[in-house]
């Protein structure tokens, strides 16, 4: 490229110094002039395409050097990406594996919930029912008293009493099915929830 622009250039000189020449105005001295200013533009035109072959390279080399960059970078994400896939398949596994233990959980709360609540009500039906026995016991009790004391108060003073039954001379034997304690020192406040009073 660079000799075709010479040749072209030689051309043009030539032509200009022949038509010169015809009219006589040009000299030898003007043609080496010419041509040496032409060699030089020639230098700077060799020099010039030389900056621009290297900074063509550069660029090239740069290029280069960019795709990898985004090689590796594309690889770095598709790896990255990946790995993301990977740690949301582990949380979502985590998560149902989670919710099915919460389930499992809110079961057994429930169930231990309503069993709880059915220990309870058979435990105030004990205490109830027990505690209605006591006071069938207590007014049984009661009434056998006061018929003692009616008994005791329609004996004879001063009677013999080798005869008469323990119960009257003052031994009274109470049941042995009935609880421990006192049972006169039963109230209505003490009575569980739900029992009624006699």
């Amino acid at each position: 490229m660079i000799r075709f622009a010479s040749q072209i250039l030689l051309v043009i000189l030539l032509a200009a110094l022949s038509g010169c020449s015809v009219f006589g105005i040009a000299t030898k001295g003007e043609l080496e002039a010419a041509m040496q200013q032409e060699a030089v533009h020639q230098r700077e035109l060799e020099a010039r395409l030389a900056s621009l072959d290297q900074d063509i390279e550069a660029s090239r080399e740069e290029m280069a050097a960019l795709d990898r960059r985004m090689a590796d970078a594309t690889s770095q994400w598709a790896a990255m990406q990946a790995a993301l896939v990977s740690h949301f398949d582990s949380l979502r596994t985590e998560f149902v594996t989670l919710d099915r233990d919460l389930d499992l959980v809110s079961q057994g709360v429930t169930t231990a919930s309503a069993q709880a609540a059915q220990a309870q009500l058979d435990s105030r039906k004990a205490m109830r029912i027990q505690y209605e026995t006591l006071l069938d016991d207590r007014d049984r009790l009661m009434r056998q008293l006061e018929s003692l004391d009616m008994r005791l108060e329609a004996w004879p003073a001063g009677a013999d009493t080798s005869g008469v039954p323990d119960e009257v001379a003052g031994i009274v034997e109470p049941r042995q099915d009935i609880g421990a304690g006192d049972v006169s020192a039963i109230t209505p406040a003490d009575q569980p929830d739900g029992a009624g009073s006699h």
